[in-house]
Parts: structure tokens; sequence; C-alpha cells
């Protein structure tokens, strides 16, 4: 059975591939607009992840960060989401989901879930 940690780096790899195939000349404005996602993925009883979604640069490390988006949930749950077999943001109405602050992050959490979801279709 592939670990959570290897789904998280092949997604990772996969949106950086994206990322340096768009070629983009901008200017990094990331520190004056915050225009990614920053998220802790945390697994019940587990292992916690913290992982950014910037337009010039994504990863991921083990821990957390003080960060917004803050999502917990079991290890087969997100190992689901990355399969493609559920989004993210259908475990809020099954509980399966726990997100703090759901008001002022549901839109990172909707991008985030739309990102995992397509992430299946890539590979």
């Amino acid at each position: 059975m592939t670990s959570l940690f290897e789904y998280l780096q092949r997604f990772v790899d996969t949106l950086n591939k994206i990322i340096q195939k768009s070629n983009r000349k901008i200017p990094d404005i990331s520190e004056t607009y915050p225009l990614g996602i920053r998220a802790n993925l945390r697994v019940h009883q587990g292992d916690a992840y913290y992982l950014v979604i910037s337009p010039d640069k994504t990863f991921f490390k083990r821990g957390t960060s003080a960060v917004d988006l803050n999502l917990e949930a079991t290890e087969s749950f997100w190992i689901g989401a990355f399969r493609g077999e559920h989004s993210i943001i259908s475990g809020l109405p099954t509980g399966k989901l726990k997100v703090r602050g759901l008001r002022s992050s549901f839109v990172p959490l909707v991008i985030l879930s739309s990102l995992v979801l397509l992430f299946d279709k890539l590979q």
C-alpha cells in the first residue's frame, strides 16, 4: 500500500512539472500577495504534513506550520482522496474531515480539493 508521504511526493512533483512547463515571466509577488495555499494535513493519531502550493514553488514537509488551512482526517481518507475515490471536501458532510476555521478557509479548501482530484487524472 502506498503511503500518504508517497502520494504527497508525487502530487508535489506533478505540480512542479506543470509550473516549469508554464515558463511564465512574471515577477515573484508572493511576499506581497500570497497567491498560494498553505495547509497542514494531519492524520488522526499519526503524522502531520505542511503543504505549500504557489505559482512559483510547491513543496511539502513533515510537521506543521502556522497557517489558516488546518485539515485532519484518517490516513485511509487522505489516500482515497489522492487515488481519486472521493474529493477532500466530501469529508465535510460525512464528518470524516475536520477543518478548523471552516468559514475563513473554505475557498482554499475547495481549491486544494479540486487540485487533488485533478492530480488523479494527470498521472
